[in-house]
């Protein structure tokens, strides 16, 4: 078991959701795109977009209709309003 494994479920249960999510991406476990929309915790992901992207799927190369796919960039242009795009 992951040492942290119990720390994200106190967290939870605490309802402390924007640490229980730093956890849930951590150890790339549990529903955080489902935790992020049930508490409103956009704000709480603003810094957080590389390890979503990680959670969401491997770092290997793929299409542009495979990457639309997937739940996280779903999330980050349905959202845009919420999670605003800057460059770096």
């Amino acid at each position: 078991m992951y040492p942290l494994f119990p720390l994200k479920n106190r967290y939870t249960y605490d309802k402390k959701y924007d640490r229980a999510l730093a956890i849930f991406l951590e150890l790339r476990r549990g529903d955080v795109f489902e935790l992020i929309k049930k508490h409103d915790l956009f704000d709480a992901i603003k810094d957080k977009i590389v390890l979503l992207m990680k959670f969401d799927g491997d770092e290997e190369k793929i299409s542009t209709d495979e990457a639309a796919a997937r739940p996280s960039v779903q999330m980050l242009v349905q959202h845009t309003e919420r999670i605003p795009v800057s460059p770096s």
